[in-house]
């Protein structure tokens, strides 16, 4: 009785532990797919998604924009003389400066929107349901805030920003293409502003 009692809980003890085996295994597969996942979708310098994940995100974003009947705007945010913070204070403060603007950019939006690092010092942000009036009204809010922040460099930091709504039967191209002309009339008027695209 007592060695067949022991045969019994040996052999649950091995189904236990086969069990927690797999178990284990599947998390171990889930957490490196997942980090994997993160590397190829997330720009590692500032956490905000990068510029592989954007044309699938937003191309799903002005479908379902499309789909409900609601705007959507872009922002394209580009920090002013970025070169010259490089070229005065080093890549490391220039990591550092790329880093806090994305925070703030983050902050300064709703949890639905989405941010990307485009390339450089260019920042891309997808508001969904907001159309460009509102849409300037977050712009604004995020250039100011970059404006107050304290960078450590001794020297104001600005953006300016080209903002864009979504008109219906454009391509997303097109789209990004206005936004950023938008972008240039910024820059060409002073930088540290915010212009609205004309409608397409």
């Amino acid at each position: 009785m007592f060695s067949a009692l022991n045969i019994l809980t040996t052999r649950w003890a091995a189904f236990f532990l086969w069990c927690g085996w797999g178990v284990c295994v599947y998390l171990c597969r889930f957490l490196i797919t997942k980090n994997l996942e993160k590397d190829v979708f997330i720009d590692k310098l500032t956490l905000l998604y990068n510029r592989h994940s954007f044309q699938n995100e937003v191309k799903r974003r002005i479908w379902i924009s499309r789909k409900d009947g609601v705007p959507v705007s872009i922002l394209i945010i580009d920090i002013d003389f970025f070169k010259k913070v490089n070229d005065t204070f080093g890549h490391i403060k220039g990591d550092e400066v790329l880093s806090k603007v994305a925070h703030i950019i983050k902050s300064q939006i709703r949890g639905k929107d989405l941010a990307f690092r485009f390339g450089g010092e260019e920042f891309i942000v997808v508001l969904p349901g907001v159309g460009k009036d509102e849409a300037l009204t977050v712009a604004e809010r995020i250039r100011k805030a970059v404006e107050d922040t304290e960078f450590g460099i001794g020297k104001k930091i600005t953006v300016s920003c080209g903002i864009a709504e979504y008109s219906p039967g454009e391509t997303l191209e097109q789209l990004i293409d206005r936004a950023d002309k938008a972008l240039y009339e910024a820059k060409n008027s002073g930088r540290n502003r915010c212009v609205v695209a004309e409608d397409n």
